[in-house]
C-alpha cells in the first residue's frame, strides 16, 4: 500500500493540470498514488486524467457526473489506499520533496496530522504572475497527547486542507467528509478532523506546496446566493468544538472564535457585493447580520490588529461603530477594481 493518497478534484483546469500532475511525477520519494478524480469536466481534462492513468500506475482516475469540489473530494477518499492523505488541487503545484518530507516525518513522529508551509503565487485576470508569498503553518514542533484543546487557537486560525497531511484511519474513524458548501468546505472538513482526540499533531517549517490565487475563477470571487441565509456555518462550527472541550471562556480561544465569525461576516459582505442586490439590500443583509449577538459580540471584541489586512482593519473600524452604508460602498468599490 503506498504511503500517500494524493487526492485531485479535477475541474476545467486543462491548462493547469499537466504542471500539477508533473509535480507528482517528479516527487523525489515514489512511495504515493494519485486519485485524480474528474468532477465532469467540460474541456480535456479527463482525457489528460486517463493519459497520466496508462503511463504511470500510481496514477487512478474516477470519473463522475459534475457535483462540486467537495464531492469529488470525497470520492477520493473512498477510494484512497494510503496510510495518509493529502490533497493537490489541480491548479496548484507541489514541491519535488514534498512526499519525502512528508513520509519521513510521519515515520519519525507517527502523527496523526501534518501541519507545513507553502508559497502563494498571485495571478492577475491575464495570467501574468503579480508575485509569491511565504506562507508558514499555523505551529511548529511535535504535541502528544490529545494536544487539539491546547492547540484550538492555532488549528481553529486553518483553512486549506491542501497544506495537510491527514492519517486516513482518523478520517474514516471520525466520519469526515466534505459538504456541498461552495465556501470553506475544506475548513469545515478540519474542523471535523481536529476536533476528535488525535494523539499527536506536527507542524513542520518546510514549504512544500505552491497555492495559484488567480483573480477569477476561484469560488471566492463568485457570488453564492446561498450564503444570503446561511452565512456563518464555519464560525458555527468553530465555536461548537470550543464550547464542546469547555473553552468558551478562555480568552485566546474566545479571541480565535471571534476572528472566525468575523471572517465569516466579511466573506459575507464581499458575496452580497458580487451579486445582483442593490446597494439598499446590501445594506439590510448586513445590518440583519450584525443584530445576530453571537456577530455582534465578535465585531465588538476583536482587536483591530487582528484583522488580516489594512483593507480589512478599516472595513472593521467601520462595522465597530455601525457604519454599514460606508463597509458596503467601500466593498462595492474594491470587488470593482
Amino acid at each position: 500500500m503506498p504511503e500517500i493518497s494524493m487526492i485531485v478534484p479535477v475541474y476545467n483546469v486543462e491548462q493547469y493540470l499537466p504542471a500539477a500532475l508533473d509535480s507528482l511525477r517528479a516527487q523525489t520519494c515514489p512511495d504515493w498514488e494519485a486519485i485524480l478524480v474528474d468532477d465532469g469536466s467540460p474541456d480535456g481534462c479527463g482525457a489528460l486524467c486517463d493519459a497520466a492513468a496508462r503511463q504511470d500506475a500510481r496514477f487512478r482516475v474516477i470519473h463522475q457526473k459534475n457535483a462540486g469540489v467537495g464531492a469529488a473530494r470525497n470520492a477520493g477518499l473512498a477510494a484512497a489506499r494510503g496510510t495518509y492523505v493529502q490533497f493537490l488541487d489541480s491548479d496548484d503545484t507541489l514541491e519535488p520533496q514534498m512526499v519525502e518530507v512528508l513520509c519521513r516525518t510521519a515515520r519519525q513522529t507517527d502523527a496523526d496530522l501534518i501541519l507545513f508551509g507553502g508559497y502563494e503565487e498571485h495571478y492577475a485576470a491575464d495570467g501574468t504572475r503579480t508575485g509569491c508569498t511565504d506562507i508558514a503553518p499555523v505551529l511548529e514542533g511535535v504535541y502528544r497527547s490529545d494536544p487539539c484543546p491546547q492547540l484550538f487557537p492555532q488549528l481553529s486560525a486553518m483553512s486549506l486542507v491542501t497544506r495537510q497531511l491527514f492519517r486516513r484511519r482518523c478520517i474514516e474513524e471520525g466520519s469526515c467528509h466534505f459538504t456541498d458548501h461552495k465556501i470553506a468546505e475544506d475548513a469545515l472538513f478540519f474542523v471535523s478532523f481536529y476536533r476528535q482526540h488525535l494523539h499527536c499533531v506536527v507542524g513542520i517549517p518546510e514549504k512544500l506546496y505552491r497555492y495559484k490565487l488567480r483573480a477569477s475563477g476561484s469560488a471566492s470571487q463568485s457570488y453564492h446566493p446561498e450564503r444570503l441565509t446561511d452565512n456563518f456555518y464555519l464560525s458555527d462550527a468553530v465555536e461548537a468544538v470550543a464550547k464542546s472541550w469547555g473553552l468558551e471562556n478562555d480568552p485566546a480561544c474566545r479571541r480565535a472564535v471571534n476572528h472566525s465569525r468575523v471572517l465569516d461576516l466579511q466573506l459575507g459582505i464581499k458575496n452580497v457585493c458580487l451579486g445582483p442586490l442593490s446597494f439598499r439590500q446590501r445594506t439590510a443583509w448586513l445590518r440583519q447580520a450584525l443584530r445576530i449577538p453571537a456577530v455582534r459580540a465578535a465585531v465588538r471584541d476583536m482587536p483591530l490588529q487582528d484583522a488580516r489586512s489594512r483593507n480589512d482593519r478599516i472595513k472593521l473600524a467601520l462595522l465597530k461603530v455601525r457604519l454599514c452604508a460606508v463597509v458596503i460602498a467601500l466593498s462595492s468599490w474594491n470587488n470593482r477594481r
